[in-house]
């Protein structure tokens, strides 16, 4: 048993995370009982495995979980999301209205949301490596999207001396 908190709250909490609830979650737990298998699954487990189990069965739920799973990073942050087909940032459902390079520069953003990005590498990743940016062109276009995505759930962040993260 957990220290503190269950199994069935921490899920709970994972689900309805839009950051974490795309994850496969497999409960591995002490009860073992149709209503606690029930329960778990129900509350968006996909697997249940009770104890004792064999450790060539637990290898096997993960990988058929993780054959499930998506294999690109997410395409959606928080209420942003990036529609390939239509070339362009949803923010609540509702289209923004970005230039080309606003478009790539959130669209990066969005697939390394949480990630601290240095200045430089976001430019040599959304401009290319042939083409000389200021970072201060980077620095406008940042002003650009942030208020563009007023309203939004996550922000745009400045890293004094580093560059920028989407939270």
């Amino acid at each position: 048993m957990l220290p503190g908190e269950d199994g069935l709250s921490i899920l709970k909490r994972l689900q309805s995370d839009p950051t974490t609830k795309e994850i496969p979650v497999i409960m591995v737990s002490a009860k073992g009982s149709e209503t606690d298998k029930v329960v778990g699954l129900n509350l968006g487990a996909s697997d249940y495995l009770a104890k004792p189990f064999g450790v060539l069965e637990l290898v096997a739920r993960v990988k058929a979980n993780l054959r499930k799973s998506p294999k690109k990073p997410s395409s959606s942050y928080k209420d942003l999301e990036v529609d390939e087909q239509g070339h362009q940032v949803l923010l609540k459902g509702e289209p923004l209205s970005l230039s080309e390079t606003e478009y790539s520069l959130l669209k990066y953003l969005i697939l390394h949301a949480r990630t601290v990005l240095s200045k430089d590498v976001i430019m040599a990743d959304v401009w290319g490596m042939d083409q000389i940016v200021e970072t201060r062109s980077l620095d406008m276009f940042i002003s650009h999207l942030r208020k563009k995505i007023t309203g939004s759930a996550a922000t745009i962040e400045t890293i004094r001396s580093v560059g920028y993260v989407l939270k």
